[in-house]
């Protein structure tokens, strides 16, 4: 019986990893634009190095487990449009700007989320 509750213990202790706000806002966002877009799994991995994410073409996306616990939620919310928009729409890195491969602080995504938005659905396919 111990046994039985410490395991329910340690199952409860588990950190929640779930990406469905940040998965429903970025869709928010492109219906709202009338961008097309498709659905792709998303799956939370052991990823190596400073790695948060990346877009596997034809499978999904992988967003860094460890790296996800540390972020707070517009990190999240980039992370998630930032491979959202690889997959999506077939965007690549750049060295600058809204494809660049480093992330921003919180301190800096509330003062350019809704620009970042903007730039991201500004050329998507549209209805």
């Amino acid at each position: 019986m111990r046994f039985i509750l410490l395991a329910l213990l340690i199952l409860s202790c588990k950190p929640k990893l779930d990406y469905q706000a940040q998965k429903q806002a970025f869709f928010n966002e492109a219906n709202a634009r009338g961008c097309l877009v498709h659905t792709v799994d998303v799956y939370f991995a052991h990823l190596d190095g400073t790695t948060a994410g990346y877009c596997v073409p034809k499978f999904g996306i992988l967003l860094s487990i460890d790296r996800w616990q540390e972020m707070g939620e517009l990190q999240k919310n980039e992370l998630v449009f930032h491979e959202y928009a690889h997959c999506v729409f077939g965007a690549e890195h750049q060295d600058l700007g809204l494809m660049s491969p480093t992330m921003h602080s919180e301190e800096e995504l509330e003062l350019m989320w809704p620009k970042y938005e903007e730039l991201l659905f500004k050329d998507c396919l549209t209805v």
